[in-house]
Protein backbone atom coordinates (compact mmCIF):
# COMPACT_ATOMS: atom_id res chain seq x y z
CA UNK A 1 0.00 0.00 0.00
CA UNK A 2 1.23 3.52 -1.31
CA UNK A 3 1.67 5.73 1.12
CA UNK A 4 -0.87 7.91 -0.33
CA UNK A 5 -3.62 5.15 -0.26
CA UNK A 6 -2.84 5.14 3.80
CA UNK A 7 -3.76 8.76 4.15
CA UNK A 8 -6.91 8.85 2.21
CA UNK A 9 -8.34 5.62 3.86
CA UNK A 10 -10.32 6.27 7.18
CA UNK A 11 -9.22 4.83 10.52
CA UNK A 12 -11.33 2.31 12.25
CA UNK A 13 -11.18 5.05 15.29
CA UNK A 14 -12.69 8.17 13.29
CA UNK A 15 -15.76 5.51 11.59
CA UNK A 16 -16.20 4.34 15.25
CA UNK A 17 -16.69 8.12 16.59
CA UNK A 18 -18.83 9.25 14.43
CA UNK A 19 -21.14 6.22 14.45
CA UNK A 20 -21.38 7.20 18.34
CA UNK A 21 -22.02 10.68 17.32
CA UNK A 22 -24.75 10.28 15.27
CA UNK A 23 -26.24 7.43 17.50
CA UNK A 24 -25.80 10.13 20.28
CA UNK A 25 -28.00 12.77 17.84
CA UNK A 26 -30.14 10.71 17.11
CA UNK A 27 -31.18 10.14 20.93
CA UNK A 28 -31.11 14.03 21.89
CA UNK A 29 -33.14 14.33 19.48
CA UNK A 30 -35.31 11.61 20.31
CA UNK A 31 -35.50 12.65 23.79
CA UNK A 32 -36.35 16.18 22.80
CA UNK A 33 -39.33 15.51 20.69
CA UNK A 34 -40.65 13.48 23.33
CA UNK A 35 -40.28 15.87 25.92
CA UNK A 36 -41.98 18.34 22.68
CA UNK A 37 -44.93 15.71 22.45
CA UNK A 38 -45.50 15.25 26.44
CA UNK A 39 -45.48 18.93 26.89
CA UNK A 40 -48.21 19.48 23.97
CA UNK A 41 -50.39 16.55 25.41
CA UNK A 42 -50.25 18.44 29.14
CA UNK A 43 -50.34 22.16 27.48
CA UNK A 44 -53.52 20.46 25.70
CA UNK A 45 -55.00 17.87 28.73
CA UNK A 46 -54.55 21.18 30.99
CA UNK A 47 -56.46 23.45 29.11
CA UNK A 48 -59.12 21.06 28.68
CA UNK A 49 -59.09 20.55 32.47
CA UNK A 50 -58.89 23.88 32.64
CA UNK A 51 -61.45 24.03 30.60
CA UNK A 52 -63.55 21.63 32.24
CA UNK A 53 -63.37 23.59 35.39
CA UNK A 54 -64.96 27.17 34.39
CA UNK A 55 -67.07 26.30 31.28
CA UNK A 56 -69.68 26.28 33.82
CA UNK A 57 -69.11 29.18 35.89
CA UNK A 58 -71.37 31.82 36.56
CA UNK A 59 -71.65 34.32 33.63
CA UNK A 60 -69.98 38.14 34.59
CA UNK A 61 -72.55 40.51 34.84
CA UNK A 62 -71.51 43.92 36.55
CA UNK A 63 -74.54 44.53 37.72
CA UNK A 64 -74.73 41.11 40.09
CA UNK A 65 -72.36 43.55 41.92
CA UNK A 66 -75.37 45.30 43.27
CA UNK A 67 -77.27 42.85 44.13
CA UNK A 68 -76.01 42.24 47.82
CA UNK A 69 -78.57 39.31 49.09
CA UNK A 70 -81.63 36.81 49.07
CA UNK A 71 -83.05 36.31 52.57
CA UNK A 72 -83.03 32.72 54.38
CA UNK A 73 -86.33 32.15 56.10
CA UNK A 74 -86.81 29.94 59.22
CA UNK A 75 -89.92 27.63 58.93
CA UNK A 76 -91.82 25.06 61.93
CA UNK A 77 -92.40 21.27 61.76
CA UNK A 78 -95.50 22.44 59.92
CA UNK A 79 -94.05 24.66 57.68
CA UNK A 80 -95.27 27.74 59.03
CA UNK A 81 -92.93 30.73 59.03
CA UNK A 82 -90.92 31.78 62.14
CA UNK A 83 -88.84 34.40 61.28
CA UNK A 84 -85.45 35.17 58.75
CA UNK A 85 -82.14 35.01 59.21
CA UNK A 86 -80.08 38.52 59.34
CA UNK A 87 -79.35 38.71 55.88
CA UNK A 88 -77.50 42.19 55.32
CA UNK A 89 -77.70 43.19 59.07
CA UNK A 90 -76.59 46.68 59.11
CA UNK A 91 -75.45 47.17 55.74
CA UNK A 92 -74.64 51.04 54.10
CA UNK A 93 -72.48 51.44 51.25
CA UNK A 94 -70.23 53.29 50.02
CA UNK A 95 -69.66 54.39 46.90
CA UNK A 96 -66.00 55.76 46.14
CA UNK A 97 -63.16 55.40 48.37
CA UNK A 98 -63.10 59.18 49.18
CA UNK A 99 -65.71 58.04 51.68
CA UNK A 100 -62.87 55.95 53.93
CA UNK A 101 -59.53 57.12 55.78
CA UNK A 102 -56.78 56.20 53.89
CA UNK A 103 -55.77 54.02 56.60
CA UNK A 104 -58.37 51.88 55.59
CA UNK A 105 -57.45 50.74 52.11
CA UNK A 106 -54.01 50.98 53.27
CA UNK A 107 -54.57 48.02 55.88
CA UNK A 108 -56.93 45.83 54.25
CA UNK A 109 -54.27 45.85 51.09
CA UNK A 110 -51.44 44.74 53.61
CA UNK A 111 -53.43 42.57 55.51
CA UNK A 112 -55.40 40.51 52.45
CA UNK A 113 -53.48 41.74 49.33
CA UNK A 114 -50.51 43.43 49.20
CA UNK A 115 -49.70 43.43 45.56
CA UNK A 116 -53.48 44.19 45.07
CA UNK A 117 -52.40 47.09 42.85
CA UNK A 118 -50.07 45.56 40.48
CA UNK A 119 -51.48 42.13 39.44
CA UNK A 120 -53.96 41.21 37.21
CA UNK A 121 -56.49 39.75 39.57
CA UNK A 122 -54.91 36.52 40.56
CA UNK A 123 -51.62 35.53 41.98
CA UNK A 124 -49.61 32.93 39.73
CA UNK A 125 -47.09 32.05 42.21
CA UNK A 126 -49.57 32.41 45.80
CA UNK A 127 -51.53 29.65 43.44
CA UNK A 128 -48.28 27.33 42.66
CA UNK A 129 -47.77 27.63 46.69
CA UNK A 130 -51.22 26.52 47.09
CA UNK A 131 -51.69 23.88 44.66
CA UNK A 132 -48.47 22.46 46.43
CA UNK A 133 -49.62 23.01 49.93
CA UNK A 134 -53.28 21.53 48.82
CA UNK A 135 -51.63 18.39 47.02
CA UNK A 136 -49.54 17.81 50.26
CA UNK A 137 -52.63 17.84 52.40
CA UNK A 138 -54.50 15.82 49.80
CA UNK A 139 -57.30 19.16 50.07
CA UNK A 140 -57.94 22.47 49.55
CA UNK A 141 -56.29 23.90 52.42
CA UNK A 142 -54.72 26.94 51.73
CA UNK A 143 -55.93 29.74 49.54
CA UNK A 144 -54.20 32.11 46.81
CA UNK A 145 -56.80 34.61 46.62
CA UNK A 146 -56.85 38.35 46.01
CA UNK A 147 -58.80 40.87 46.45
CA UNK A 148 -60.38 40.52 43.30
CA UNK A 149 -60.77 36.86 44.14
CA UNK A 150 -62.40 37.53 47.18
CA UNK A 151 -64.76 39.90 45.81
CA UNK A 152 -65.65 37.75 43.22
CA UNK A 153 -66.52 34.77 45.97
CA UNK A 154 -68.60 37.17 47.67
CA UNK A 155 -70.62 38.48 45.15
CA UNK A 156 -70.85 35.18 42.42
CA UNK A 157 -70.69 32.20 45.47
CA UNK A 158 -73.06 32.43 48.09
CA UNK A 159 -72.41 28.74 48.74
CA UNK A 160 -68.92 29.45 48.81
CA UNK A 161 -67.68 26.31 49.18
CA UNK A 162 -64.02 25.48 49.10
CA UNK A 163 -63.51 23.08 45.72
CA UNK A 164 -61.27 23.55 43.10
CA UNK A 165 -63.67 23.97 40.84
CA UNK A 166 -64.94 27.07 42.34
CA UNK A 167 -61.33 28.15 42.68
CA UNK A 168 -61.24 27.78 39.17
CA UNK A 169 -63.91 29.67 38.38
CA UNK A 170 -62.89 32.46 41.01
CA UNK A 171 -60.12 33.15 39.84
CA UNK A 172 -61.86 33.03 35.86
CA UNK A 173 -63.91 35.28 36.93
CA UNK A 174 -61.27 37.72 38.70
CA UNK A 175 -59.32 38.06 35.16
CA UNK A 176 -62.97 39.26 33.98
CA UNK A 177 -63.82 41.86 36.72
CA UNK A 178 -59.88 43.34 35.95
CA UNK A 179 -60.65 44.25 32.43
CA UNK A 180 -63.87 45.92 33.26
CA UNK A 181 -63.33 47.11 36.66
CA UNK A 182 -60.16 50.10 38.32
CA UNK A 183 -59.15 48.75 41.26
CA UNK A 184 -60.56 51.64 43.22
CA UNK A 185 -64.18 50.32 41.93
CA UNK A 186 -63.28 46.68 43.06
CA UNK A 187 -61.86 48.06 46.21
CA UNK A 188 -65.31 49.82 46.55
CA UNK A 189 -67.40 46.58 45.87
CA UNK A 190 -64.95 44.52 48.06
CA UNK A 191 -65.12 47.22 51.15
CA UNK A 192 -68.94 46.93 50.52
CA UNK A 193 -69.44 43.21 50.44
CA UNK A 194 -66.80 42.45 53.19
CA UNK A 195 -68.79 40.41 56.29
CA UNK A 196 -67.15 41.52 59.85
CA UNK A 197 -69.38 38.82 62.13
CA UNK A 198 -71.86 40.69 64.81
CA UNK A 199 -72.37 43.40 66.78
CA UNK A 200 -74.62 42.68 69.27
CA UNK A 201 -76.67 39.63 67.38
CA UNK A 202 -76.93 42.19 63.95
CA UNK A 203 -74.79 40.58 61.26
CA UNK A 204 -72.30 43.33 59.92
CA UNK A 205 -71.33 43.85 56.26
CA UNK A 206 -69.33 46.39 54.56
CA UNK A 207 -66.88 48.77 56.22
CA UNK A 208 -69.60 52.16 56.68
CA UNK A 209 -71.71 49.60 58.88
CA UNK A 210 -68.73 48.23 60.78
CA UNK A 211 -67.16 51.40 60.88
CA UNK A 212 -70.23 52.62 62.98
CA UNK A 213 -70.91 49.57 64.55
CA UNK A 214 -67.43 49.08 66.54
CA UNK A 215 -66.64 52.78 66.32
CA UNK A 216 -69.57 54.68 66.31
CA UNK A 217 -68.24 57.11 63.02
CA UNK A 218 -68.23 57.32 59.48
CA UNK A 219 -65.34 55.38 57.98
CA UNK A 220 -63.34 58.33 56.78
CA UNK A 221 -62.87 59.46 60.44
CA UNK A 222 -61.37 55.51 61.64
CA UNK A 223 -57.88 56.36 62.31
CA UNK A 224 -54.93 53.94 62.22
CA UNK A 225 -55.16 51.77 64.86
CA UNK A 226 -58.73 51.48 64.28
CA UNK A 227 -58.71 50.59 60.41
CA UNK A 228 -56.27 47.70 61.25
CA UNK A 229 -58.45 46.30 63.85
CA UNK A 230 -61.41 46.49 61.08
CA UNK A 231 -58.86 44.85 58.78
CA UNK A 232 -57.65 42.40 61.35
CA UNK A 233 -61.34 40.75 61.90
CA UNK A 234 -61.54 39.45 58.61
CA UNK A 235 -59.04 36.93 58.89
CA UNK A 236 -61.71 35.35 61.25
CA UNK A 237 -64.94 37.64 62.01
CA UNK A 238 -65.75 34.78 65.32
CA UNK A 239 -62.59 34.74 66.74
CA UNK A 240 -60.89 38.15 66.26
CA UNK A 241 -63.82 39.99 67.40
CA UNK A 242 -63.59 43.26 69.71
CA UNK A 243 -66.85 42.14 72.22
CA UNK A 244 -65.94 38.78 72.77
CA UNK A 245 -62.01 38.12 71.98
CA UNK A 246 -60.21 41.58 72.12
CA UNK A 247 -57.13 40.22 72.70
CA UNK A 248 -56.60 38.29 70.24
CA UNK A 249 -57.99 40.97 67.85
CA UNK A 250 -55.47 43.28 69.17
CA UNK A 251 -52.76 40.50 68.35
CA UNK A 252 -53.65 40.32 64.76
CA UNK A 253 -54.00 43.89 64.32
CA UNK A 254 -50.35 43.95 65.32
CA UNK A 255 -49.90 42.06 62.38
CA UNK A 256 -51.64 44.34 59.94
CA UNK A 257 -49.67 47.25 61.31
CA UNK A 258 -46.54 45.41 60.73
CA UNK A 259 -47.49 44.63 57.20
CA UNK A 260 -48.09 48.19 56.81
CA UNK A 261 -44.97 48.88 58.07
CA UNK A 262 -42.95 46.97 56.40
CA UNK A 263 -44.86 48.22 52.52
CA UNK A 264 -43.94 51.63 53.71
CA UNK A 265 -47.42 53.30 54.20
CA UNK A 266 -46.72 53.98 57.66
CA UNK A 267 -43.83 55.38 59.34
CA UNK A 268 -42.14 54.01 62.68
CA UNK A 269 -43.57 56.59 64.23
CA UNK A 270 -46.81 55.79 63.30
CA UNK A 271 -46.87 52.13 64.21
CA UNK A 272 -46.05 53.19 67.30
CA UNK A 273 -48.81 55.44 68.14
CA UNK A 274 -51.72 52.99 67.09
CA UNK A 275 -49.43 50.62 69.28
CA UNK A 276 -50.76 53.28 72.19
CA UNK A 277 -54.00 54.12 71.21
CA UNK A 278 -56.51 52.89 73.98
CA UNK A 279 -58.73 51.08 71.14
CA UNK A 280 -60.41 49.54 74.32
CA UNK A 281 -62.29 52.61 75.43
CA UNK A 282 -63.11 53.97 71.48
CA UNK A 283 -65.32 50.89 70.97
CA UNK A 284 -68.79 51.04 71.48
CA UNK A 285 -71.64 49.15 73.37
CA UNK A 286 -73.69 47.22 70.61
CA UNK A 287 -76.96 48.38 69.68
CA UNK A 288 -79.56 45.44 70.60
CA UNK A 289 -82.72 45.27 68.78
CA UNK A 290 -84.60 42.60 67.71
CA UNK A 291 -85.53 43.49 64.14
CA UNK A 292 -85.00 40.80 61.74
CA UNK A 293 -85.20 37.61 63.89
CA UNK A 294 -89.03 38.65 64.48
CA UNK A 295 -91.07 37.21 67.64
CA UNK A 296 -88.56 34.29 68.18
CA UNK A 297 -85.19 35.84 68.03
CA UNK A 298 -83.90 32.53 70.67
CA UNK A 299 -84.87 30.26 67.97
CA UNK A 300 -83.73 31.71 64.75
CA UNK A 301 -79.93 32.88 66.22
CA UNK A 302 -80.21 28.79 67.34
CA UNK A 303 -81.05 27.44 64.03
CA UNK A 304 -78.63 30.01 62.26
CA UNK A 305 -75.86 28.43 64.32
CA UNK A 306 -76.68 24.95 64.17
CA UNK A 307 -77.29 25.06 60.20
CA UNK A 308 -74.44 26.92 59.84
CA UNK A 309 -72.62 23.94 61.25
CA UNK A 310 -74.48 21.71 59.52
CA UNK A 311 -73.33 23.70 56.12
CA UNK A 312 -69.75 23.22 57.18
CA UNK A 313 -70.20 19.70 57.23
CA UNK A 314 -72.05 19.00 54.00
CA UNK A 315 -70.52 21.55 52.01
CA UNK A 316 -66.45 22.46 52.21
CA UNK A 317 -66.08 25.90 53.48
CA UNK A 318 -63.21 27.59 54.56
CA UNK A 319 -64.77 28.03 58.20
CA UNK A 320 -67.79 28.01 60.19
CA UNK A 321 -68.59 32.37 59.33
CA UNK A 322 -68.46 31.43 55.84
CA UNK A 323 -71.10 29.00 55.97
CA UNK A 324 -73.14 31.39 57.99
CA UNK A 325 -72.60 33.83 55.31
CA UNK A 326 -74.05 31.50 52.39
CA UNK A 327 -77.12 31.12 54.98
CA UNK A 328 -77.45 34.94 55.02
CA UNK A 329 -77.20 35.36 51.71
CA UNK A 330 -78.20 31.93 49.74
CA UNK A 331 -81.92 32.38 50.15
CA UNK A 332 -82.45 29.36 52.03
CA UNK A 333 -85.46 27.86 53.51
CA UNK A 334 -84.49 26.47 56.90
CA UNK A 335 -86.85 23.74 58.36
CA UNK A 336 -86.99 23.02 61.66
CA UNK A 337 -88.77 20.53 64.78
CA UNK A 338 -90.56 23.88 66.45
CA UNK A 339 -93.88 23.24 67.11
CA UNK A 340 -95.16 27.25 67.22
CA UNK A 341 -98.09 26.70 69.50
CA UNK A 342 -95.77 24.87 72.06
CA UNK A 343 -93.37 28.00 71.24
CA UNK A 344 -95.66 30.37 72.06
CA UNK A 345 -96.65 29.29 75.13
CA UNK A 346 -93.12 28.94 76.27
CA UNK A 347 -92.55 32.60 75.18
CA UNK A 348 -95.60 33.60 76.96
CA UNK A 349 -94.48 32.26 80.22
CA UNK A 350 -91.10 33.81 80.10
CA UNK A 351 -92.28 36.86 78.90
CA UNK A 352 -94.45 37.40 82.34
CA UNK A 353 -93.00 39.37 84.83
CA UNK A 354 -95.02 37.58 87.16
CA UNK A 355 -93.82 34.37 86.99
CA UNK A 356 -90.28 36.22 88.31
CA UNK A 357 -88.79 37.78 90.90
CA UNK A 358 -88.37 41.64 90.43
CA UNK A 359 -85.10 42.73 89.43
CA UNK A 360 -82.30 43.26 91.79
CA UNK A 361 -79.09 45.99 91.84
CA UNK A 362 -76.34 44.29 93.63
CA UNK A 363 -72.19 44.66 93.47
CA UNK A 364 -70.54 41.32 91.26
CA UNK A 365 -67.22 39.55 92.42
CA UNK A 366 -65.21 42.05 90.95
CA UNK A 367 -66.86 44.69 92.57
CA UNK A 368 -68.98 46.49 89.56
CA UNK A 369 -72.53 47.38 90.31
CA UNK A 370 -75.06 45.58 88.33
CA UNK A 371 -78.34 47.51 88.33
CA UNK A 372 -81.83 46.48 87.64
CA UNK A 373 -80.64 42.51 87.15
CA UNK A 374 -83.06 40.65 85.81
CA UNK A 375 -84.10 37.00 86.98
CA UNK A 376 -83.53 34.67 84.16
CA UNK A 377 -84.60 31.72 82.67
CA UNK A 378 -84.36 28.91 80.22
CA UNK A 379 -86.67 26.24 79.00
CA UNK A 380 -86.49 23.44 76.31
CA UNK A 381 -89.19 21.00 75.25
CA UNK A 382 -88.04 17.86 73.83
CA UNK A 383 -89.95 14.95 72.17
CA UNK A 384 -88.52 12.20 74.03
CA UNK A 385 -89.52 9.69 71.53
CA UNK A 386 -87.59 11.41 68.58
CA UNK A 387 -84.86 13.52 70.58
CA UNK A 388 -86.67 16.72 68.40
CA UNK A 389 -86.76 20.01 69.74
CA UNK A 390 -90.27 21.55 70.21
CA UNK A 391 -89.59 24.82 71.67
CA UNK A 392 -86.87 27.03 72.93
CA UNK A 393 -86.85 29.31 75.71
CA UNK A 394 -83.39 30.85 75.80
CA UNK A 395 -84.17 33.64 77.65
CA UNK A 396 -86.73 36.33 79.27
CA UNK A 397 -85.81 39.80 77.11
CA UNK A 398 -83.13 38.94 74.42
CA UNK A 399 -82.37 42.96 74.12
CA UNK A 400 -81.00 42.86 77.21
CA UNK A 401 -79.52 39.54 77.06
CA UNK A 402 -78.65 37.83 74.16
CA UNK A 403 -77.10 34.50 76.12
CA UNK A 404 -78.98 31.47 75.10
CA UNK A 405 -79.80 29.84 78.57
CA UNK A 406 -80.87 26.49 76.91
CA UNK A 407 -77.39 25.95 75.76
CA UNK A 408 -75.35 27.84 78.62
CA UNK A 409 -73.44 25.97 80.91
CA UNK A 410 -74.52 26.18 84.42
CA UNK A 411 -73.69 24.15 87.76
CA UNK A 412 -77.06 22.31 88.24
CA UNK A 413 -76.13 21.78 92.45
CA UNK A 414 -78.62 19.85 93.98
CA UNK A 415 -81.53 20.56 90.96
CA UNK A 416 -79.69 17.59 89.09
CA UNK A 417 -80.53 15.12 91.98
CA UNK A 418 -83.90 14.53 90.62
CA UNK A 419 -82.84 13.12 87.12
CA UNK A 420 -79.32 12.00 88.08
CA UNK A 421 -79.89 10.14 91.77
CA UNK A 422 -83.81 9.75 92.60
CA UNK A 423 -85.23 8.95 89.01
CA UNK A 424 -82.79 6.31 88.27
CA UNK A 425 -83.26 4.96 91.54
CA UNK A 426 -86.94 4.76 91.35
CA UNK A 427 -86.43 3.52 87.88
CA UNK A 428 -84.29 0.39 89.21
CA UNK A 429 -87.02 -0.02 91.68
CA UNK A 430 -84.16 0.01 94.56
CA UNK A 431 -86.99 2.13 96.38
CA UNK A 432 -90.96 2.77 96.38
CA UNK A 433 -92.13 6.43 94.25
CA UNK A 434 -92.60 7.48 98.54
CA UNK A 435 -90.54 6.35 100.97
CA UNK A 436 -90.37 6.87 104.98
CA UNK A 437 -86.55 7.12 106.47
CA UNK A 438 -86.59 7.32 110.27
CA UNK A 439 -84.18 9.07 111.40
CA UNK A 440 -82.64 7.90 115.24
CA UNK A 441 -81.22 10.34 117.57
Amino acid sequence: MTKEEKQTKPDKTTRSSKHKNRKLYTRIKITVLSFLILGILGMLGGAGFAYYLVKDAPEFNPQSFSNLASTTNVYDRNGEFLGSMQTDGNRELIKSLNEVSPHVTNAFIAAEDKNFRNHFGINPLAIIRALYQNFIKGGVVSGASTITQQTVKLVMFPAQEQTLKRKAQEAYLALQVEKFMTKDEIMVHYLNWIYFGKSGYNNVYGIKAASMAFFGKDPKELNLAQAALLAAMLNNPSKYNPYTRLDKALEYQDYVLKEMLQAGVISESDYREARAFDIRSSIVKPKITVTGYGSYPFVISEVEQRAAEKLLTVVKYDSVDDARQALFKGGYKVYTTIDRQMQDAVEEVLGNDKNFLPNVTYTSKTGKKIENAMQQAGASLVDNSTGAVLAIGGGRDYKRDQNNHTTLPRQPGSTIKPLAVYAPAVEKKCCPPALLLMTFQ
